[in-house]
Order: structure tokens, then C-alpha cells, then sequence
């Protein structure tokens, strides 16, 4: 019985001490975010549409881990003109204190580091898996959807900025914008096709996972999740999600979208595009 006693008392001082250095983190996090301020640049077409899946990753890595910032709206003119402040021709940018972090990776790394609560590089291998994820879903999905959105997205195209997208489709396809236009649904059928891999491999992960908090790209929640996430946004605003998804064609993805969006949140200002 002394032995339970003195078992007992060791369990609840160990306990104490950890409750209390989680708290003292809690703390210092909470403190940390409120003296810093964060500016995030973001690519803004008419009626307040936005592009960049890159952006969308790096703004719900902030949302998840709850630290405000606030947004510049730049056009693609602006970014690409050196019409802004930013020492870099892409976005997203993130200006911390000061000092521009440019790259949705990186900032999502950089993030990581600086605020540990609600880490999304969780596991060791982690953070190897979603850079493997990041750069397949740019290099496969992407282009899919870039070609798709952008036929639909002409008429909400900033006006300084179609000339800069006429040449890079000149480049990438031999058509201008408007001439991508009326060939929607070419791209849209090469985007759906994408999209069948992805719903998959969610089936698959969803058929090995029974409890919910487990189905997600890796498991747990993770940067893996946001990487699709903010490429989903994308589709979202380009071509509103139940045209981009095809009307319960893609059931899975559909299930994982409603599982991840409130998990980084939803902004209040575009609340019509996820309808």
C-alpha cells in the first residue's frame, strides 16, 4: 500500500509538471503571435477571386494554427511589374517582422518552427512525404487545373493582367486566353481525370481508417492535407467546387473537403464560393 502511495504521488507530480509546461507554451505562443505581424501577399482577380492554390496553402497553415495576419491583394501585374514592395516575382510572400519569406513551402516550415502548437509535421518522415506530395500534385494536378481554370476564369481575369496570361498560355498551349475560353470542357474532362487518382486513393485510405480522425492523406492531419487543400481552394474559386467535382462524382473527396475545411477555416469575406 505505501508502494501505491508513493506510485500515486510520482504520477501526480509528473503530471503537474507536464499540465504546467504545456501551459507556460500555450503562453508564450499566444504571446509570440499577438506582438508579431504578419502580412501575406495574395494574387486578386474582379469581385475579389483568388488564384494561387500557393497562397491558400499558406494561409490555412496560419488559420489551423490560429495566427492572424492580414492580406495584400495584389494583381499579377503588380506582382510581375515591381508595382509592390516585395523582392520576389511570385507569391505568396510573408512579411514577419520585417523580414519576406517567399514560397508556400517554406513558409509553411518557417511557420512550423516558430509556433509548435498544432504542429502539421507531426511524425519524422512527415515532412519528406509532403514535399514528395507537394511536388507531384504541382507538377500533375497543376497542370490540369491550370489549364481548366484558367479557360473558366477569362471573364474574371484582372484586365492589366491578361496580357501576361495571353503570353504564358502563347507559350504553354499556342492559345491565348480567350481563345482557351470555349475549350472548357477539353480541360475540364483532363482535370476530372486527375481528380478519379486522388478520390482513389482517399476510398483507399477511408476503407483502412475507420475512425474519421484518421483519414486523412497521411493519417493524422498534416501539410498534406493543406497541400491538396489549397489546391482544392483553387478549383473552388476558379470553377466553384460541385462544377469543378462534378456533382457527387468524386464522393470521397467531397467526404475529405468537408472534413479538412473547418480545420483551416473559412473565409468569411468569400463565403459564396463555397456553396
Amino acid at each position: 500500500a505505501v508502494v501505491s502511495t508513493q506510485s500515486t504521488g510520482e504520477v501526480e507530480g509528473l503530471l503537474e509538471v507536464i499540465f504546467t509546461l504545456l501551459f507556460r507554451a500555450l503562453i508564450d505562443n499566444r504571446i509570440l503571435m499577438a506582438q508579431s505581424k504578419i502580412v501575406i501577399s495574395d494574387l486578386i482577380g474582379l469581385n475579389g477571386a483568388r488564384f494561387s492554390p500557393f497562397c491558400w496553402r499558406a494561409k490555412s497553415v496560419l488559420r489551423y494554427k490560429g495566427i492572424p495576419f492580414e492580406t495584400q491583394d495584389l494583381s499579377l501585374f503588380q506582382i510581375r511589374g515591381g508595382a509592390c514592395p516585395l523582392k520576389h516575382p511570385t507569391v505568396p510572400v510573408m512579411v514577419h517582422d520585417g523580414q519576406q519569406i517567399p514560397d508556400s513551402w517554406d513558409i509553411a516550415v518557417f511557420l512550423d518552427k516558430k509556433y509548435p502548437t498544432k504542429p502539421i509535421f507531426k511524425y519524422p518522415g512527415i515532412k519528406e512525404s509532403c514535399l514528395v506530395l507537394q511536388n507531384t500534385t504541382n507538377l500533375r494536378l497543376h497542370t490540369s487545373v491550370f489549364n481548366y481554370g484558367v479557360a473558366y476564369k477569362y471573364d474574371r481575369v484582372h484586365p492589366d493582367d491578361k496580357k501576361i496570361y495571353d503570353e504564358k498560355m502563347m507559350v504553354r498551349l499556342g492559345l491565348t486566353l480567350e481563345q482557351m475560353f470555349p475549350k472548357e470542357e477539353h480541360f475540364k474532362g483532363e482535370f476530372q481525370k486527375e481528380l478519379g487518382f486522388i478520390n482513389q486513393a482517399l476510398e483507399k485510405i477511408a476503407q483502412n481508417n475507420p475512425d474519421p480522425n484518421q483519414q486523412f492523406i497521411f493519417g493524422e492531419f498534416s501539410y498534406g492535407d493543406i497541400i491538396l487543400f489549397g489546391t482544392m481552394r483553387w478549383i473552388v474559386f476558379g470553377v466553384g467546387l460541385k462544377k469543378g467535382l462534378g456533382e457527387g462524382k468524386f464522393p470521397y473527396i467531397e467526404t475529405w473537403w468537408k472534413r479538412v475545411n473547418p480545420l483551416v477555416g473559412v473565409d468569411p469575406n468569400v463565403a459564396e464560393y463555397y456553396k
